[in-house]
C-alpha cells in the first residue's frame, strides 16, 4: 500500500486557545497503548508519558530559599491618677531578620503574629502593662525549627516606685525605679530606670531606653533597620516614658518638647492637660512599637497600648507558589525579582 504525502502547512494557529490533552485516572490508562502516549493522570495530579513503560514527568519545583522579618508586638504603657508620677514607656517588640535554610515545596510555614500589649490601669497601685504578644515563623530553621521572637515588655505605672516588665526589650521604670530587661534568643535592649516622678523609655530592638529626668520622661530606645520591603524601615522601637506636670514645668502654657518614642513606632510621650500639648501616643500598629508612658498633673488616665508585631517574607518571584492564607499583602513590584508578603496577622505560606 502507498503512503500519501500531506503538503498542507500544519503550524498551529496562533491565539488564545489551548490543545485539550487526554487525561483520566490510573484506572482509566489505556490498555493498549501507543508508544510514545502522553496523558495527564488525574490520581496523581502529574503528567505521564507512555514509552514502553508509563512514566511521570517530572514537575518539581526546586528547593529554595527565602529571607524573612519576623516583628513580635510592642508592650503598653502604665496609668496613673491624679498628680501621680509619670509612668514607664512599653519596651519594643523583638526584631530578627534572616534567611531560611533551604525549603522543599509543598512545605508549610505558619505565620502567628503578636499583638501589642493592653494598656495599664488607673491606679495609684504600682502595676505593669501587658506585655505584647510574641511572634514566629514556623519551618525556616535549620530543621524546619520555628523561629520565635518575644513581646516588648510592659511600663509600669502608678505612685510607689517600680520596675518596668521585661521583655524582648525592657520596659521603663517610674519613680527610680528599675527599666526592665530584655529576654529571649534575639532579643533587644533593657528599659530606661524611673526618675523624680517620670518614667523611663521602653528599650527598643537596637538601643536602651533613656532614664526619666526630674519630673521629665526618658526617651525610648530606636528600633531595628531593615530593607526587606524595598524601603527602610524600622521595627520594635520604645515608647518614651510619662514626666509630672511637664506643661507646668517647661513654661505653661508654652506647648511642650515631649519625649520622643524611638524609631520603629515607639510613642512620642505628652501633657495630658488640656490642649497645651500632644497627647501620648500608643505604639504604632505592625511595627512592634512600645507605647508612651503617660504624663500625670491634674488628671487620671489609662496607659498606652503597644504596638502590634508583623511578618515579612521575601521570595523569589520564579518560585513562589500564590497558595496563602491569611490574606498577606503582596507586592512583586517593589524589589526586583522577588514577591514580597507582609502578615499583619497570622496565617501560612506554601512552599
Amino acid at each position: 500500500m502507498s503512503r500519501t504525502r500531506i503538503e498542507d502547512d500544519l503550524t498551529p494557529p496562533k491565539g488564545n486557545g489551548a490543545l485539550q490533552l487526554p487525561s483520566g485516572t490510573d484506572a482509566e490508562k489505556p490498555t493498549t497503548p501507543i508508544n510514545p502516549s502522553f496523558r495527564y493522570n488525574e490520581t496523581s495530579n502529574k503528567f505521564e508519558l507512555y514509552n514502553n513503560t508509563w512514566q511521570i514527568i517530572d514537575q518539581e519545583v526546586p528547593a529554595y530559599t527565602i529571607d524573612y522579618l519576623i516583628v513580635a508586638g510592642g508592650g503598653g504603657s502604665g496609668g496613673n491618677q491624679i498628680n501621680g508620677s509619670g509612668a514607664g514607656g512599653g519596651g519594643g517588640g523583638a526584631a530578627y531578620e534572616g534567611t531560611s535554610g533551604t525549603l522543599t515545596p509543598g512545605t508549610s510555614l505558619t505565620v502567628t503574629v503578636g499583638q501589642g500589649g493592653t494598656a495599664g490601669t488607673e491606679t495609684y497601685t504600682t502595676h505593669t502593662a501587658g506585655n505584647g504578644g510574641n511572634t514566629s515563623l514556623s519551618g525556616v530553621g535549620a530543621l524546619g525549627v520555628t523561629v520565635t521572637v518575644n513581646g516588648g515588655g510592659g511600663g509600669v505605672g502608678g505612685d510607689p516606685q517600680g520596675n518596668g516588665a521585661s521583655g524582648g526589650s525592657g520596659g521603663g521604670g517610674t519613680k527610680n525605679g528599675s527599666g526592665g530587661s530584655a529576654t529571649g534568643w534575639s532579643s533587644g535592649f533593657s528599659g530606661g530606670s524611673g526618675g523624680t516622678n517620670s518614667g523611663g523609655g521602653g528599650g527598643g530592638d537596637s538601643q536602651a531606653g533613656s532614664a526619666g529626668g526630674n519630673n521629665y520622661g526618658g526617651n525610648g530606645g530606636d528600633g531595628l533597620s531593615s530593607s526587606i520591603t524595598g524601603t527602610t524601615t524600622y521595627y520594635g522601637g520604645g515608647g518614651a516614658g510619662g514626666g509630672y506636670a511637664q506643661v507646668h514645668y517647661q513654661g505653661y502654657p508654652s506647648t511642650i518638647t515631649v519625649p520622643t518614642g524611638g524609631q520603629g513606632g515607639g510613642g512620642d510621650s505628652g501633657t495630658e492637660y488640656s490642649s497645651y500639648g500632644p497627647a501620648s501616643q500608643d505604639g504604632t500598629a505592625n511595627t512592634g512599637g512600645g507605647a508612651a508612658g503617660r504624663d500625670f498633673w491634674n488628671n487620671s488616665n489609662p496607659g498606652r497600648q503597644g504596638g502590634s508585631g508583623v511578618v515579612v517574607l521575601k521570595i523569589p518571584s520564579e518560585s513562589y507558589s500564590e497558595t496563602t492564607t491569611g490574606n498577606p499583602t503582596v507586592d512583586s513590584t517593589s524589589v526586583s525579582g522577588y514577591t514580597i508578603l507582609t502578615y499583619t496577622g497570622s496565617g501560612t505560606y506554601t512552599v
